[in-house]
């Protein structure tokens, strides 16, 4: 799951140290009462007013059925309204046109990318990172 923690063990001592942090935020996805997956926000700043936000729906029967799109919306809304952010972001893998579909279906826009920015499995990847202004969502 991140890079240099192989196990359990590691993953879940990372997981409650770094979301311990005020500035990272972890929240459950259910549907029919099954946890399928989790939303992120992340390196909130309070001072710029700008935050990350991250989303993964593990259980592949809930992929391409919109729920992605709907945890988005929901947690740019918290972001936005909650925790009274301005600019809401996210960094999505080169490959990994499903999120960007995803995002897009939202209203965020594609700001751009870093080239060759994350060594990942041998290989040198693109994120490309979108975001949308408080201005520019639908609450």
């Amino acid at each position: 799951m991140r890079q240099g923690i192989l196990t359990l063990d590691e993953v879940q001592k990372w997981y409650a140290q770094y979301f311990s942090r005020d500035e990272n935020k972890l929240f459950a996805v259910y549907a029919d009462k099954i946890l399928i997956g989790y939303g992120t926000l992340e390196h909130i700043d309070t001072t710029h007013r700008s935050g990350e936000i991250g989303i993964v729906i593990g259980n592949p029967d809930y992929w391409n059925k919109g729920v992605g799109a709907l945890v988005v919306t929901r947690l740019t809304t918290l972001a936005l309204t909650v925790y009274h952010l301005h600019r809401v972001y996210a960094v999505i893998q080169g490959g990994n046109s499903a999120s960007k579909r995803c995002f897009e279906k939202v209203g965020f826009q594609h700001e751009g990318k870093l080239r060759d920015a994350r060594h990942v499995n041998g290989e040198f990847i693109d994120l490309h990172y979108y975001a949308v202004l408080e201005q520019e969502w639908r609450i």
